[in-house]
């Protein structure tokens, strides 16, 4: 019995080690992820960079529309910036003292520009 009982303790103490050395292996490797994916001390990167080209696109499409209106195009800002699966939305406005509507603009993850007038 008594021989039974240090078999089975052995075993029960094999297994919490080899437990503990998996989830520390997991650990390390989930650490490993996480370090790699944050940006470096003092980058100054606020963003991936197709979110940068996304801006350039819609804000190119912005001026495109105002010259097609024979307007012309005024300095743009970005009012409001959205990603989600279908790529990105932005919402463009003229700059302050500048003539102009403002614009929603759908921005796919292939480049093409879907621009929309708001009403004034």
């Amino acid at each position: 019995m008594e021989r039974q009982l240090g078999r089975s303790v052995a075993l029960i103490a094999l297994i919490a080690i080899a437990g503990g050395l998996v989830l520390r292996g997991c650990a390390r490797r989930m650490e490993e992820r996480i370090t790699a994916a944050r940006p470096a001390r003092g980058s100054t990167a606020v963003g991936p960079p197709d979110s940068a080209r996304a801006v350039a696109l819609a804000r190119q499409a912005y001026v495109i529309d105002h010259q097609a209106r024979s307007e012309t195009p005024p300095a743009v800002r970005i009012t409001a910036f959205f990603r989600d699966s279908a790529g990105f939305l932005l919402e463009l406005a003229p700059a302050e003292g500048a003539q102009g509507g403002r614009a929603v603009a759908r921005v796919s993850p292939s480049g093409q520009v879907e621009l929309r007038r708001l009403a004034p």
